[in-house]
């Protein structure tokens, strides 16, 4: 999500809410390369585009609007039920658990395969890539 676009999207419509759901930019890194680049053969160029997506999303969370919320995709995937209680509250809906593993396994429209942390196990080789996207 572009900042520019959140706050023109934002201001036109005030009432929306916005979940932003972040994972470890490594492991997105290594996500991205799994299912397919995205026509990115290059990882540290890769690397920084996640980069400039992350800090458009830190932008965002600075903002601290009251429209927003920030969730982990790991705690999510470790022990959902504590965030989508939080979140339904937000929201002012439940979120039931049955509906979450789907979600989980599609990982917003990409298969999740790598567990978190997975990219510790890529460091050595993919230290440049990891420092442009690195929380």
């Amino acid at each position: 999500l572009d900042l520019r676009a959140f706050l023109r999207i934002a201001a036109a419509e005030p009432e929306a809410r916005w979940v932003i759901v972040q994972r470890d930019p490594r492991d997105c890194l290594l996500q991205l390369f799994a299912v397919g680049s995205g026509g990115l053969a290059d990882p540290v160029a890769a690397a920084g585009r996640l980069g400039l997506q992350q800090s458009h999303l830190a932008a965002i969370l600075a903002l601290k609007h009251p429209n927003v919320r920030a969730v982990n995709f790991d705690v999510l995937q470790r022990d959902p039920n504590p965030s989508l209680q939080a979140l339904g509250e937000w929201l002012g809906t439940p979120l039931p658990l049955t509906v979450w593993p789907e979600l989980l396994k599609e990982g917003g429209g990409y298969p999740v395969y790598l567990p978190p942390q997975h990219w510790v196990a890529y460091a050595p080789e993919l230290r440049a890539a990891f420092a442009r996207c690195a929380p």
